[in-house]
């Protein structure tokens, strides 16, 4: 059932639906809505695995592991350094205040607050139980 506001008055006809004019047409080159800007280069020695959270905030692997945290203007904020050695295969930093990190290699999560300070781990462990084949 449509809304109140979207049926029109009586005695009137409601105006054509025309595309906003940011659409291209069939054989338009389309608008530029939007350009990238470079801000800031940051050289890192063979970056791993990055994620970018909500408000520009990036959070990027670097060859030791370590987790940096890079403003959206491309200013360096803090770095996150393991005490034990382990391989980051998974950053998530979409939630502004709890960004999670994966070792694979440990098989570990730990999420870090919005200072990249460690709030919490959690460590998997999975153990095998070898049963007897049955009787035949």
């Amino acid at each position: 059932m449509p809304t109140p506001a979207s049926v029109a008055p009586p005695g009137q006809q409601p105006a054509p639906a025309q595309a906003p004019s940011s659409v291209a047409k069939p054989g338009e080159t389309p608008p530029a809505i939007a350009s990238w800007t470079l801000v800031r280069s940051v050289a890192l020695p063979r970056p791993g695995v990055a994620s970018l959270d909500r408000r520009g905030t990036l959070y990027v692997a670097d060859a030791q592991n370590n987790v940096h945290q890079y403003g959206p203007d491309g200013q360096a904020l803090n770095t996150y350094s393991p005490p034990q050695p382990g391989h980051v295969a998974q950053i998530e930093a979409w939630n502004t205040t709890k960004v999670l990190v994966f070792y694979d290699d440990r098989q570990e999560l730990l999420m870090l607050d919005r200072f990249a300070a460690p709030s919490a781990n959690l460590t998997y462990w999975i153990c095998w139980k070898v049963l007897p084949a049955p009787p035949r």
